[in-house]
């Protein structure tokens, strides 16, 4: 169970960080305008959050890893 919960995290941290960079990849887009830029700069630090509270999880979780192994 615990190396099941490990796993969905490791693939849930992975999905975010994609999920940031298509956002950082749109943010770049030439004629992309001030409202829209908002709009993707607050999805950023949303998906900021996320990724940094998947993280905790994550460091919980390895330790734990590494003594079943």
């Amino acid at each position: 169970l615990g190396k099941f919960k490990f796993q969905k995290v490791v693939e849930n941290l992975e999905g975010l960080i994609i999920q940031c960079l298509f956002v950082l990849a749109k943010a770049n887009l030439a004629g992309t305008g001030i409202c829209l830029q908002h709009h993707i700069f607050h999805a950023i630090s949303n998906c900021s959050k996320a990724i940094h509270m998947m993280l905790d999880k994550y460091n919980v979780l390895a330790p734990i890893q590494k003594s079943l192994c």
